[in-house]
């Protein structure tokens, strides 16, 4: 009876070991997967929330461009000058107004970016997500929201290009809620050529005390402007930008 009993709890344990190995194993295979699982799902979310930041910056690159050359436009179409400012005079002559020329200082660039800047909204505002987050998140860090309050942050003039940094876009990694992704779009526009009003400058600087001295160089340099006498006050307007500069220039004799 003790070799029997011997033999029986030998295979009792044998068969112990092996179920306790195969358990082992499949609870190792499991986790293996898992641990796939896991990796794969979060590289997917990476991928999506980095496709989705490059979307966006793209976005805004071209919505910077169409603010850009409206502000430009605006800004051509009121003498060059900022609209709404009170230094600037005007003459209005059949519900057309006319800058003073020489009534305020000119910096349609710098004045450009800052309307753009106010403008920028208007484009952004349309903007939505391929993949929008789960619902159940705060909406203060939806990037839908994010990306339609953003707002120009600093911009740098070079001599060829104007280098625009936005405020930075941080959102949550979708499916990883204590995971933020943080973008930080530039976008580099080409500086406009404003020579023709720098040239403007000089010839009525020079030229524009006498009126027909005035009108005989405007007429030569610039040879697609209209122009016309107004009491005091030579009208020009000259088409520029896809827009027409509007200007009355002051005579001293």
């Amino acid at each position: 009876m003790n070799k029997v009993g011997s033999i029986y709890t030998m295979i009792l344990g044998i068969t112990v070991l092996i179920a306790f190995a195969a358990f082992a194993f499949s609870m190792i295979t499991a986790s293996s997967k898992h641990a796939d699982y896991v990796i794969g799902k979060s590289a997917s979310d990476l991928q999506q929330i980095y496709n989705e930041g490059e979307r966006i910056k793209l976005y805004l690159e071209t919505s910077t461009r169409y603010a850009f050359m409206n502000s430009i436009g605006q800004l051509i179409e009121n003498g060059g000058a900022m609209p709404n400012t009170r230094s600037c005079k005007h003459l209005t002559i059949e519900q057309q107004n006319y800058l003073v020329w020489g009534s305020c200082d000119l910096r349609i660039t710098e004045d450009a970016l800052n309307l753009t800047n106010s403008s920028l909204n208007h484009y952004t505002k349309y903007y939505t997500s391929l993949n929008p987050l789960p619902p159940e998140l705060n909406r203060q860090i939806i990037m839908d929201n994010k990306v339609q309050s953003t707002s120009i942050k600093s911009y740098i003039l070079e001599e060829d290009t104007i280098t625009i940094i936005f405020e930075n876009i941080t959102t949550i990694v979708p499916g990883n809620p204590g995971s933020f992704y943080t973008i930080n779009p530039i976008t580099v526009l080409e500086k406009p050529d404003f020579s023709t009003v720098d040239k403007l400058s000089k010839i009525i600087k020079l030229k524009c005390n006498s009126p027909d001295t005035c009108v005989r160089a405007l007429s030569s340099t610039f040879p697609s402007s209209k122009l016309k006498r107004y009491g005091k006050y030579t009208i020009l307007e000259l088409p520029y930008y896809s827009s027409t500069l509007r200007i009355a220039i002051p005579h001293t004799q």
